[in-house]
């Protein structure tokens, strides 16, 4: 199970078998460019991280990821969010307008978004696999699906 920001970190590592191990502050901070506090000017694209500024702790605390637009004819509407809350949620997918986000950035130090292209949905493609009689030590597409 990742935390928020090791949904990034995942990825790449399953890519290219580096470990970037940070906190989504260090993501923020560190890896984005360009970066704001606008999130009218935040491009709406896939892959953009959306960050939660927390004033009173001083710093970033969590960190999610535009999928796609929540309407496909309105691009510039509404878009969904997939993030990573921990055990008792795991990852989902949640509704940019209702998550409090107040930052965001591009990851360009390790991600390249000149080809960027909306991911389907995995749940959807993945909706006639069993998940029944899954055991600790199981492998393969059901056990992706359940996590």
């Amino acid at each position: 199970m990742w935390d928020c920001n090791g949904l990034a970190e995942g990825i790449y590592e399953m890519h290219t078998g580096i470990n970037i191990n940070a906190r989504a502050r260090n993501n923020y901070a560190e890896w984005c460019n360009p970066k704001g506090s606008d999130m009218s000017k935040m491009p709406k694209e896939p892959g953009v991280a959306v960050f939660k500024y927390s004033s009173s702790a001083g710093y970033i605390t969590h960190v999610g990821y535009l999928w796609k637009p929540v309407n496909a004819s309105k691009p510039n509407g509404d878009w969904y969010v997939i993030e990573a809350k921990g055990v008792l949620y795991g990852v989902v997918r949640t509704v940019f307008s209702t998550g409090g986000w107040n930052r965001w950035g591009k990851m360009t130090k390790y991600y390249d978004y000149s080809n960027n292209t909306t991911a389907t949905d995995p749940v959807e493609e993945e909706t006639n696999i069993s998940i029944s009689g899954l055991k600790k030590g199981d492998e393969g597409k059901a056990v992706s699906l359940l996590q």
